[in-house]
């Protein structure tokens, strides 16, 4: 058996212990099945990625919509995206 030592943050280290305990699972067996399923899968067993500039972009958008609709700049409801947009291109 090797032994595996690791730094991080401390908030982090109670979060997730929070969660694995409510799950019946100590630290060492989630690292144990993170290790496991690496192997299985031959890689990371979920996805690892820089969101795509589409996904930046409606991200940016529903914020600045939202911050819109907060400071009365956009009224509604609309009937449909045309009417939506419509507004926005008022100004």
């Amino acid at each position: 058996m090797a032994n595996l030592n690791i730094r991080i943050d401390e908030t982090l280290k109670k979060d997730v212990d929070f969660i694995l305990n409510k799950l019946g699972l100590s630290t060492s067996e989630a690292v144990r099945m993170f290790f496991a399923q690496i192997r299985n899968c031959r890689g990371i067993p979920f996805e690892v990625r820089l969101a795509s500039a589409e996904e930046l972009w409606v991200k940016k958008a529903l914020a600045d919509t939202e911050k819109d609709i907060k400071a009365g700049r956009i009224y509604g409801p609309f009937d449909d995206v045309e009417d939506l947009i419509a507004d926005l291109e008022k100004d």
